[in-house]
Formats: structure tokens, C-alpha cells, sequence
């Protein structure tokens, strides 16, 4: 019996046709913009190559030969890693590029095995063979350690079609079911954080956009392919499309059972690793341990880890034998070329660089789910060190009301950053507005729909910092809400009986129709939310949100609710009445997922059907629940 022979409650999802060639979205100019872009290597020429080369799969039948030959000279010419020859401005080293760019390698090898690459002048059966043993460690890790890129939608959106490409097309069945397996987990993140339709968590990387409006997340095309109830359209323009125009995968189940279901659910959830754990970590990996700078190196810059005084001089050691001094993402990082080897670790860390905080480190993600609202956290995220891109708390509503808060970033010195953050950053608004990330991380720590933030901005300046904005400030759309209620120090909103509230430790100013500035240099709050299950009305709520007394003492913010107390001390943690709650997690504990930290098998529970991955046997069963 397959996967899906068997009976279930939720409906069955069909996948769309991929447009024939000659068809809207898919002619001589959409192949020729794709060609151009894959020939010049602009930044995310990848990403290009993985739709180019799905429609040379789908349409190399309707090719004419100068087409053909047009598509065939763009892949054969294309520079698939770090370490091929050649310099240009592509970034190929963060997780969703490592995999984007192994699996085009893999591919390309396979569909051209007798021909020779043009830039690396190796036959495609060579890289057949490196992309494959990129593609076989990178599944193992992620399965292993989770993702580095945690919970976020628009990498999810990368690693989801490069995985479902290479399900579709490659030829060895083993690589085929492992890929299947950690698609399987992005989707069942995709499932475990699913409110109102969409897709929502804090996470290693979002966008200003998708932080306001998670339905613009690249990732949305994927969660309504696998779990709404009709095909999204297609866009060939998006990588999305190529999970909506699947041949092979199909969704477990388990996963679809799970996103079906309405009931409140916990989720705690540990992915990725630390940078300072590395090393230790990756030399006792089972399957593929490894010691050297380069491994290392590639490990790091997965993470975006660039200038961190622990990664520096394996950085260092790669960039000048890949030839990557030019690289327009890397070409900052030649200021420490001058420094002796044995200086650059003590110099960085008196420098302490902003840039330190671009490394997506370990996420330990709490997410509270109900019917009514979602509140999803990571819990203390390196609180007082240098942020970026990171959305460390969200909370979201019916109607896609999206509320959360941040230290706007601010304006770092000089026109270039290690690993292109400023450019994601630049665009949505730095000093005095900027919505992504934290310019300096708060504390967190979460208990189902309670969360307390508390912010220290007196830390030592950076290098590269710039001016630091002495204020926090939270994205609270009023003209969202049904209802808002505002008093000296706090705010509160309704929508469809939902109700979201906010407590401060000092005055909260109303700056916009969106946004709430808390000022002071040490800061808290506290996020409550609830529902007409609970609560009689909005009125109520609000009663008894200004019961509620929120307090900073030294590095200690409390809050005295009518019903207990809840304390946040500055790098130690949550404490809950007497009891310490433990902010770090094992890799998955919820009902649905159950896994320790570092697993080699992972259970995925629905309603009727059980999900179980399995990397040291390589199976993947879906099976019925007896009993």
C-alpha cells in the first residue's frame, strides 16, 4: 500500500502542469531573461537556474535547436560553487544557496554527464559526483541540526523547491527518499505554524513586508499548494511554482492532518547550532565529521557567520584560496587581511563588529497556537549582542493582523556589510523606522500566550554601529483592529474576538496609525493575549490587562498579573512563580513532533496517520495509527 492509498478525512491535493512552452509565462523571452541572468551570475542567479532548469525539463521537447543550444550553453557555462574558478557577485555559501546551487550542479551533471563545463572544464560526470556528496551532507545536517535559516518563510521557499526539483529529477531513489525526508520536516514547520492560512513564527530572517503581512511570505505558494483548499496560480517567476507543479512528492498525511487540525497546540522547537559550537559538534558528527578550516568554514558561512572572532581566520583562509576577494558581499572583509593571525580574535573581539550579529545562531522557538490567535517566540536570543535580520517575536491575529516589535536597526558606517545584509535591510528603512531585526536584541521569554520582553540598550558601541536609536518600537496596526483601547502604558486591540495587549514599564507614545515607541535606554514589556472564550468582551480584556503591573528592577522585569508572577531576569531566563521555565529545547516537543536534540529518527504525529523518518535506516513511512 503507497503513501496515499490509504483513507482519510482531509482532502487530497492535485499538482498543476507546468505552462507549455509558447504559453503565458513561459516563451522564447521568459527563457531568454532566465539565460541572461544565469550567463551574467547577477546575485540569486540560482535561483534562476533552478526555474531554468525546470523548464528545460518540462519544455526541452518543444525547443527549436538554436533554443536548445541557447539553454544548454547557459547551464554549461554557469559557476555551481564557492570553490569552482571565477569571481563574480553571486552569494553561494548561506544554507538555501548551498543547496540551491548543489542541487543545479547535481542536476546539470546528470543531464549533461559526456559534455564539459565550460568554467570549471570538468566533464558533467565529475559533477554529478560533487554535487552529490554536497546535496547528501547538506540533507544530513539539516536533519540533524535543523535549519540554520530557521522558520523562515522566504528561505523555506528556496530550500522547498530545490529539494522538490531534485525529487522530481533525480535518478538515484536513495538520494530521492532523503530528500523526501527533510522536505517532510520543512513542511511539517510549515503546518505546525500555520494560523488563519498563513504561515507564521519568529525566525532567523523576515523581511519588513512579510513581518507586517505574512500572506506576501515566498513561502505562502507552498503552504496553500500542500494545505488550502485550491491550487494557487502559477507564477514561473517564482520559486514557489515549482512545488505547485510537482511530478513525484507527494504531502504525507501526517503533515495534512496536522495543518487540518483546529485545536490549541504548543510547539517548542531547537534548530540550528551556536557558532562557538561548531567545531565540537560537527567532529562528532556521525555521518559526516569534520575538523578542517574549509569544513568548518562552509558550516559558518551557512549560518552567515563571517566575522565572528571564532570563525575569522577559517573565513579568512577560504575566501583567499576561492578567489572571493572581489566578491561585492565579501570585499569589506579585506580590512583584516593586514592583521597578523594571532591578533585578529583579541582585535575583534575589542572591536565587538555589528556585523557579529548578522550569524544566524541556534533558535529555541516557542509557539502558542489556538483557534483565535498565535504567539510564537525565540527565546533569549543572544540578548545585549548585535541583531539583524532575525524576527525574534510575532504575534498574529485573525485578518492577518500582525503584531511585534524590534530595536530599529541602525545605520552602520561604510557602503558594505559581509554577506549582503544591508541591502535586505537597507530597503525597508534603518535609524527611525526600520521594522527588521533588532539593532540590539532584546531578552525574551514566552509562556503560552504571555511573552516578556526586556530591552538593555546601555551596551558598549560596535564597530561600524553608527548612531543607536535610544528607543524600541512595536508594529501595532490600529486600523486593523475592530476595536483599540489606549491608555498611558499599555494598548490593546480586538478582531473577531481575538484580543491582543501590551503592558510597559514606562509611557507608550503613539507615533503612527501602525506603531507604538516605547524610549529609554532599559526597557520592558509584557504581551498578553486571549480570547471571548475567556473574556466577555474587549472591555473585560482590557479590565484585566491594566491589573496587570509590570515592574524593571535592575536587570529583573516582572510582571504581577491577577493571578501569579512572572519574572524575566537579564540572561538567566524566565521564572514562573518559584519554578524556572527552560529556554532551550530539544529539536521538537509538541503533540505532534517529538525529538531530541540531534536525532537520527523523527516521528511526525497527525490525528490518524503517523509520519516516521528514519536517516540511519533512509526510510520514510506514513502510516495509519491502530488502534
Amino acid at each position: 500500500m503507497s503513501l496515499h492509498d490509504i483513507p482519510t478525512k482531509v482532502p487530497t491535493h492535485r499538482a498543476a502542469e507546468w505552462p507549455g512552452y509558447g504559453m503565458a509565462g513561459c516563451d522564447e523571452h521568459y527563457v531568454e531573461r532566465l539565460c541572461r541572468d544565469v550567463d551574467q551570475r547577477v546575485d540569486r542567479a540560482d535561483h534562476r537556474l533552478l526555474l531554468l532548469l525546470k523548464t528545460w525539463f518540462e519544455c526541452r521537447g518543444q525547443f527549436d535547436d538554436q533554443q536548445r543550444d541557447r539553454v544548454r550553453a547557459a547551464i554549461l557555462g554557469f559557476r555551481y560553487d564557492v570553490d569552482h574558478p571565477g569571481s563574480d557577485a553571486m552569494c553561494t555559501w548561506t544554507e538555501s544557496h548551498q543547496i540551491s546551487f548543489a542541487v543545479c550542479e547535481y542536476l546539470a551533471g546528470q543531464e549533461f554527464v559526456d559534455n564539459t563545463f565550460t568554467d570549471e572544464r570538468r566533464r558533467g560526470g565529475e559533477l554529478l559526483g560533487h554535487g552529490a556528496t554536497r546535496v547528501v551532507r547538506w540533507l544530513s545536517d539539516r536533519f540533524r541540526y535543523g535549519f540554520s535559516e530557521w522558520l523562515s518563510g522566504d528561505c523555506y521557499a528556496i530550500d522547498v523547491a530545490a529539494l522538490t526539483l531534485l525529487i522530481d529529477y533525480a535518478r538515484d531513489e536513495k538520494l530521492v527518499i532523503r530528500a523526501s525526508m527533510v522536505l517532510d520536516l520543512l513542511l511539517a514547520d510549515l503546518a505546525l505554524h500555520r494560523f488563519d492560512g498563513r504561515f507564521v513564527a519568529a525566525s532567523a530572517s523576515a523581511s519588513a513586508m512579510v513581518r507586517m503581512h505574512p500572506e506576501h511570505s515566498a513561502a505562502q505558494v507552498i503552504v496553500d499548494a500542500a494545505y488550502g483548499p485550491a491550487l494557487p496560480l502559477i507564477d514561473t517567476d517564482q520559486l514557489g511554482a515549482i512545488f505547485v507543479c510537482r511530478h513525484r512528492y507527494k504531502v504525507p498525511l501526517a503533515l495534512r492532518e496536522i495543518a487540518a487540525s483546529d485545536p490549541t497546540m504548543r510547539v517548542l522547537t531547537s534548530q540550528g547550532l551556536d557558532v562557538d559550537e561548531v567545531p565540537e559538534v560537527l567532529a562528532a558528527d556521525p555521518n559526516f565529521p569534520r575538523t578542517s578550516p574549509a569544513a568548518l568554514a562552509r558550516f559558518w558561512w551557512a549560518m552567515q557567520a563571517f566575522t565572528n572572532r571564532e570563525v575569522v581566520s577559517a573565513t579568512r583562509a577560504v575566501r583567499m584560496s576561492a578567489k572571493q576577494s572581489t566578491n561585492r558581499f565579501l570585499a569589506s572583509m579585506t580590512q583584516l587581511d593586514a592583521v597578523p593571525a594571532s591578533l585578529r580574535s583579541p582585535l575583534l573581539r575589542a572591536l565587538r563588529p555589528v556585523t557579529d550579529g548578522m550569524a544566524l545562531q541556534r533558535g529555541n522557538v516557542q509557539t502558542f497556537r489556538t483557534p483565535a490567535y498565535l504567539l510564537s517566540s525565540a527565546q533569549s536570543y543572544h540578548p545585549g549582542g548585535f541583531g539583524d535580520q532575525q524576527a525574534l517575536w510575532q504575534a498574529c491575529l485573525p485578518g492577518g493582523i500582525a503584531v511585534f516589535g524590534n530595536h530599529p536597526a541602525f545605520r552602520t558606517v561604510g557602503d558594505g556589510v559581509p554577506g549582503g545584509a544591508s541591502n535586505g535591510r537597507a530597503s525597508d528603512g534603518w535609524a527611525g523606522g526600520g521594522w527588521v531585526g533588532n539593532g540590539v536584541n532584546p531578552d525574551i521569554a514566552q509562556r503560552d500566550n504571555l511573552l516578556l520582553v526586556q530591552y538593555d540598550l546601555s551596551g558598549r558601541r560596535g564597530h561600524l554601529e553608527g548612531n543607536r536609536n535610544l528607543y524600541t518600537h512595536i508594529h501595532f496596526p490600529f486600523v486593523d483592529f475592530d476595536v483599540t483601547r489606549v491608555g498611558p502604558t499599555w494598548v490593546a486591540g480586538s478582531r473577531d474576538g481575538s484580543y491582543v495587549g501590551i503592558v510597559a514599564t514606562s509611557t507608550l507614545d503613539l507615533a503612527s496609525e501602525f506603531e507604538v515607541v516605547q524610549r529609554g535606554v532599559h526597557t520592558g514589556y509584557a504581551v498578553v493575549l486571549g480570547d471571548e472564550r475567556e473574556f466577555r468582551s474587549i472591555g473585560a480584556f482590557v479590565d484585566q490587562l491594566k491589573q496587570h503591573r509590570v515592574a524593571l528592577t535592575g536587570d529583573r522585569l516582572s510582571l504581577r498579573p491577577p493571578y501569579g508572577k512572572a519574572q524575566l531576569t537579564w540572561q538567566e531566563g524566565l521564572r514562573v512563580g518559584s519554578r524556572r521555565v527552560p529556554h532551550e529545547y530539544a529539536r521538537y516537543k509538541s503533540r505532534q513532533v517529538s525529538a531530541e536534540r540531534f536525532p537520527q529518527a523523527i516521528p511526525v504525529r497527525g490525528d490518524e496517520h503517523l509520519l516516521l523518518l528514519d536517516w540511519e535506516a533512509g526510510s520514510r513511512e506514513d502510516l495509519p495509527i491502530m488502534g
